[in-house]
């Protein structure tokens, strides 16, 4: 099955709906008992769905993989889901088959930050208690959390990267590699719970998580009419990326670029950025090929400023 294949999982059995992030999430199964989590678009319901956000996922996992990266296995699919207004309504969504198993355990950013730093376990906490005063996890309240910005502030690639040295984990030089992809495609929602580490009981080990969620990207967020851009246009859409890291102050999404310049001085970025950035420049001259797929949700203008996003950031990896 290639990347742009739409999987359809309307005849999947659904388990139990998923609370963590911003978007609708489900639980399923498909016919042979595989658990998969079934995502989907942002806003489906409101006046401006991020309809092509499954594809732009789907795209970049692909893309991640033919650097050599470990990605979560995704893909595609065609779900039926009951809007809030009543009735049955097909969409297009993501399925991401689950990476963990009954011997191992998924340990988010978020919950290594708040072992390693007090003051992020109470911000934490905070932030659960505030969340649980306006409704638990209805999603519609998330961002009006007093606590979500001053959390999400205090998780800086400074304090993901102190905690992945330590001996116990030593990952830090593949999690750099995850953001230098990062930077290359745009994602500004690598926040502490979209990375972590696998810890595997039975075999005393862990390891970083494969790649998930990067579908915050290549426009995912534009609608149709947005992507003609000039290419000052087209400059100032890349120079405005954000990362999903905070500054540790106020700043809860700093810029891609300066991310870069702080990721481009540690030790971890000299040994194993270089040959991934020579990689992914290799990759640039094959991406109208890889994007010359029959897919509803990519159209010739989505297609032209994927490219175009993806070889204007490519300068940026220096």
């Amino acid at each position: 099955m290639g990347w742009a294949d739409i999987v359809d999982i309307r005849g999947w059995e659904a388990q139990q709906p998923e609370a963590r992030g911003r978007r609708t999430k489900q639980w399923m199964l498909d016919a042979a008992g595989n658990p998969w989590l079934a995502k989907l678009p942002r806003g489906i319901e409101g006046p401006s769905p991020r309809i092509a956000e499954p594809m732009v996922e789907a795209f970049t996992l692909h893309l991640a993989a033919l650097l050599g990266l470990r990605v979560a296995r995704g893909q595609m699919a065609t779900w039926e889901v009951s809007p809030d207004a009543g009735g049955v309504k097909t969409v297009t969504a993501f399925v991401s088959r689950r990476f963990t198993t009954d011997e191992m355990e998924l340990i988010p950013g978020d919950s290594l930050l708040a072992d390693a730093y007090t003051d992020y376990f109470q911000l934490r906490e905070a932030a659960k208690a505030a969340e649980k005063a306006l409704g638990g996890v209805d999603r519609s309240q998330k961002r009006k959390n007093p606590m979500e910005g001053p959390l999400r502030a205090e998780a800086t690639l400074a304090r993901a990267l102190t905690v992945l040295r330590a001996p116990t984990f030593n990952l830090a030089d593949e999690f750099v590699q995850h953001l230098v992809f990062d930077a290359w495609i745009g994602n500004g929602d690598r926040h502490p719970q979209n990375w972590g580490a696998l810890k595997h009981y039975t075999q005393n080990r862990v390891e970083l998580a494969p790649m998930f969620d990067t579908a915050g990207c290549l426009g995912a967020e534009l609608g149709h009419p947005q992507l003609a851009m000039s290419d000052a246009k087209l400059d100032d859409y890349v120079s405005r990326c954000r990362s999903g890291f905070g500054d540790g102050n106020a700043d809860t999404g700093v810029s891609m670029q300066a991310l870069w310049r702080e990721l481009s001085q540690t030790d971890e970025y000299q040994r194993a950025a270089p040959s991934l950035i020579d990689r992914i420049h290799s990759l640039i001259p094959q991406l109208p090929e890889l994007l010359a797929v029959d897919c509803s949700l990519l159209t010739a203008e989505r297609r032209q400023f994927m490219i175009s996003v993806l070889t204007k950031r490519v300068t940026l990896l220096v």
